[in-house]
């Protein structure tokens, strides 16, 4: 990822200084100018995360600038660095052109004016990575919109996986925006918001890699001996024998199956889990939790909820389900809608 431009602008070259001082060991790169008019041809000819002006400047001021800003660099988040003497120009300046924060002259580094810009950057940063997301998703779309049309031969299957795909990307974006528009709250939550969109769109990575969806033939043998294979036999299992064959979407079983018992393995003690294979009156796969603090996961833990509600978006696209009984359960249910 490339390195954040952070732009300082202040006609007062003593306060440029004490700002150099101050974020020389940040993450990001500074860049400093006295003059709206030289802050904006910079804006122009590099790729600035964050500004931060001050108000009153000969000149272009600092309304000024941010207007134009605004205009030829609308995903800059704006700044202001101002005295208490213009909270009224700041006020107006906020509601008009729209500015992330405002920091008061004088301010405390560690308190007030390194954590404001923090924020900005990470806020710059995760709204990047939601456009550039939005527009992977957008892709997606088209290339199986396409592939629609060119392939005859797959027109059937191709147009249920182009409708069942369509359907994750809403539940992520719907994912999206809920925590987006909880971004501006803390640091700690851009943090997390950004852990859970990476997530779910590695998920998500495993989920496409299926397609063109496959119903095929297989049994219980087969399940168990690539579960193994994958887990490297660390999982203890139970498995019915038996000769019944099953007709179902296989790699979205078992993607369903890996996802959820990798997520507990991290979250819980390996020792904890075990699964078991059964066959009536479907295909069944019951992956049982024995740690105490599993209740406390599945009750409190929003990270769980949000892949088992992700994970049962995934199998529903099979017509599967996947099941927590109740609150005292110590039971996954994963279900296929299999013929045999």
């Amino acid at each position: 990822m490339k390195t954040n431009k952070v732009l300082f602008v202040d006609d007062e070259a003593n306060i440029l200084s004490a700002i150099k001082r101050s974020v020389i060991y940040e993450d990001f790169s500074a860049m400093f100018t006295l003059s709206g008019e030289k802050a904006l041809e910079l804006i122009k000819t590099n790729d600035i995360s964050v500004i931060i002006t001050d108000m009153k400047m000969p000149g272009m001021n600092g309304f000024e600038l941010l207007k134009k800003v605004k205009e030829v660099s609308p995903n800059t988040v704006r700044l202001v660095l101002s005295g208490y003497n213009q909270l009224s120009q700041i006020l107006a300046t906020v509601n008009k052109i729209g500015v992330f924060k405002y920091i008061t002259k004088p301010w405390d580094d560690e308190l007030d004016f390194l954590p404001s810009i923090r924020e900005a950057v990470n806020y710059y940063n995760l709204r990047l990575e939601n456009e550039l997301m939005k527009k992977a998703i957008e892709k997606k779309n088209s290339e199986y919109e396409e592939l629609f049309k060119t392939k005859d031969a797959l027109i059937a299957k191709t147009e249920l996986d182009v409708v069942n795909m369509k359907k994750i990307n809403n539940s992520i974006l719907q994912i999206q925006n809920i925590l987006f528009s909880k971004l501006r709250s803390s640091i700690d939550y851009l943090d997390i918001s950004e852990y859970y969109l990476k997530l779910i769109n590695n998920i998500y990575a495993s989920f496409l890699a299926t397609f063109p969806s496959v119903i095929e033939e297989f049994d219980i043998e087969r399940l168990v001996r690539n579960f193994i294979h994958k887990t490297n036999n660390k999982i203890p299992i139970e498995a019915e024998a038996s000769d019944i064959k099953f007709i179902d979407n296989y790699r979205l079983i078992l993607l369903i199956l890996l996802e959820l018992v990798k997520y507990l393995v991290e979250k819980l003690n390996i020792n904890d889990i075990a699964v078991q294979f059964m066959n009536y009156p479907t295909l069944s796969i019951k992956i049982k939790c024995t740690h105490r603090d599993f209740h406390h996961l599945y009750n409190n833990n929003m990270e769980f909820k949000l892949i088992i509600n992700y994970l049962r978006e995934l199998i529903k696209t099979s017509k599967g389900n996947l099941i927590i009984e109740d609150d005292t359960s110590k039971e996954i249910l994963i279900q296929g809608n299999t013929k045999t």
